[in-house]
């Protein structure tokens, strides 16, 4: 699923035409973290679980006053540096709602959604605390 995918679908929205923005986020693999050089990351989740927590975050957050729509995919598997980890995108009457809503659906996300990181680097591999 890419950023272009889950625009179409807000786009696609019964009540799109209510929208004053639409507020994308998307995570990247960088290249290091600290003074470790990363190779990739991977990611793991019990996929119908991970599922079924995001699209109960996206309802959550969809119902909140002023958003139209929220639509979110996490990739798992290996991901490697500079490629796209995480896709959220808001539909909102106004931009600032847009961005408080897209803030809230990232930093939820990493706490809420069962999912595993394990970093890859040269010098070895860990599995990070946080969840994404």
């Amino acid at each position: 699923m890419t950023l272009e995918d889950l625009v179409e679908e807000v786009r696609g929205h019964p009540e799109f035409t209510e929208s004053g923005a639409i507020v994308t986020f998307t995570g990247v693999v960088r290249s290091s973290t600290g003074d470790r050089e990363v190779d990739h990351l991977e990611f793991e989740s019990y996929e119908e679980v991970s599922e079924s927590e995001l699209r109960r975050l996206e309802e959550e957050l969809r119902n909140r006053d002023g958003v139209v729509d929220v639509r979110m995919h996490h990739r798992t598997g290996r991901i490697d540096v500079g490629e796209d980890i995480v896709h959220i995108v808001v539909a909102s009457g106004h931009r600032d709602r847009g961005f408080e809503v897209c803030r809230e659906a990232i930093d939820r996300l990493k706490r809420e959604v069962s999912l595993w990181k394990k970093e890859v680097t040269k010098d070895g591999e860990r599995w990070m605390h946080d969840h994404a």
